[in-house]
């Protein structure tokens, strides 16, 4: 994402966020603590990798649109989604460098993460959180209104129609609220906070003050302990739920 986001590109990233429920960012998956001396070499060799191949998402990779791909509890998860996400997955997979010639593992990846967005969609709803299509469809309005041309490229990056977009858009404003209102996480300290400022200082002598840094280092650090949260919570809905793939 592009530095100087506007809202619409800050609502994207949320979707962003969603793809990384389930395992994480494509950079960090498959990573060691005792390779991380070699995480700079890896990622530059990776970059280079990346630009010397075109991504493409054959026919073989896609399911019918009506096809159920996984059933999680009572509710039946169709083609039309996966096929979206999936792509997301390959796509960010691809950008940070990862191998993404093993299809069966990007097809579990995507799984995983339609999973996780399943199991979060059923515990808003039995804690009264909903968004309805209309909600859904007057924010892609807005973020059409707002930049239609930096929404067509990203719906362009992913091959993603409006309605697949749309539907993800929905989810990302349940994940959004679930979180602000019903996720529990420990709060940001002063002392969490003054310690990350210093890490950063001991990395760039030329930041800018902790006064003018504070909130935004705080945000980052809370945005950090709700995804641990959210994890945790996963977990434990997966030990609950009957969860089944059907590719």
């Amino acid at each position: 994402m592009r530095n100087g986001v506007n809202g619409m590109m800050k609502k994207i990233m949320l979707l962003m966020l969603s793809i990384g429920l389930a395992i994480g960012l494509a950079a960090c998956s498959g990573s060691d603590k005792d390779k991380d001396k070699d995480a700079s070499k890896d990622k530059d060799e990776g970059q280079e990798q990346q630009e010397q191949q075109e991504l493409t998402i054959g026919d073989d990779e896609k399911v019918a649109e009506d096809d159920i791909v996984a059933q999680i509890n009572d509710s039946e998860v169709k083609g039309l989604l996966y096929n979206a996400v999936y792509a997301q997955t390959k796509t960010q997979m691809h950008q940070y460098g990862q191998d993404v010639s093993d299809k069966d593992a990007v097809k579990d990846y995507a799984l995983d993460e339609l999973i996780a967005q399943e199991l979060v969609k059923q515990q808003a709803a039995k804690e009264g959180i909903e968004v309805s299509e209309k909600q859904a469809k007057k924010e892609l309005d807005k973020l059409k209104k707002e930049n239609e041309e930096q929404l067509t490229a990203y719906l362009e990056e992913y091959g993603l129609t409006e309605d697949a977009f749309q539907d993800q858009l929905k989810f990302g404003l349940i994940l959004e609220k679930y979180m602000d209102e019903k996720l529990e996480y420990e709060k940001v300290t002063e002392k969490e906070t003054k310690e990350m400022y210093d890490q950063l200082k001991e990395q760039n002598e030329e930041i800018e003050s902790y006064d003018k840094l504070k909130d935004q280092i705080q945000e980052s650090l809370e945005n950090q302990k709700k995804n641990e949260s959210l994890q945790a919570q996963l977990e434990e809905w997966k030990k609950d739920a009957k969860i089944e793939k059907k590719i």
